[in-house]
């Protein structure tokens, strides 16, 4: 099985991706069987932090995942505002006040998870 890649999402070690590019080694080991498989959705998708104009957020960690995909939408909207990190936290800055939603999902080489839970929060 090919793995799911979005097109342009690896070079070189640098993750690229629309809300910028970010740099981490490559995580991935072509011969270990813990890459054949997609990892699990990530659990426990929570609001950590936030004020004016900024939301941090957190999930569990999930087994043999190496990166994780971060969508927030405005509520009612499409979502549109992606990021790409090797933690379980993410923080969104400059973020207009109003409803949001979100969901995240692991990567591996063997493709990504189905999409958490969503998590809707206001910004102030």
């Amino acid at each position: 099985m090919k793995p799911k890649w979005p097109a342009g999402l690896l070079c070189g070690g640098l993750l690229l991706a629309a809300g910028g590019c970010h740099q981490f080694e490559n995580p991935f080991d072509p011969d270990s069987p813990n890459y054949r498989t997609a990892p699990d959705a990530p659990e426990n998708l929570r609001k950590t932090g936030g004020g004016a104009g900024y939301i941090e957020l957190a999930w569990d960690a999930v087994e043999h995942a190496d990166f994780y995909e971060i969508e927030q939408a405005p509520d009612p909207g499409d979502y549109a505002d992606r990021d790409w990190t090797a933690d379980t936290t993410c923080r969104y800055d400059s973020v207009l006040a109003g409803p949001y939603r979100y969901h995240v999902r692991a990567w591996n080489q063997g493709g990504s998870s189905p999409w958490s839970a969503e998590l809707a929060e206001t910004v102030p």
